[in-house]
């Protein structure tokens, strides 16, 4: 895992810390990935459809996944498939 520093604001950190409180999370760093990731996979399936969201689920799930390298930056792929279809 890499390291991001991150700056919330108080009130957002507070009702994080509800949510451990009340057991949902083990802590605020669980709390926070887990919504991160959530918020990540929401975001690729509203502005790419169900084939990205489900192609970006499955890569967040492999540790260790493989990097892809292209001259193009990832959303013009997208783009390009999506005009194909």
């Amino acid at each position: 895992m890499a390291i991001v520093p991150v700056k919330l604001d108080k009130k957002i950190v507070k009702l994080i810390d509800t949510l451990v409180e009340m057991g949902i999370f083990r802590s605020r760093n669980e709390a926070i990935r887990s919504m991160i990731r959530d918020g990540i996979k929401n975001f690729f399936g509203v502005m790419f459809g169900e084939r990205v969201l489900s192609a970006v689920s499955e890569l967040m799930s492999i540790d260790n996944a493989v990097r892809i390298r292209a001259k193009k930056p990832a959303w013009e792929i997208v783009a390009e498939e999506r005009e194909r279809l």
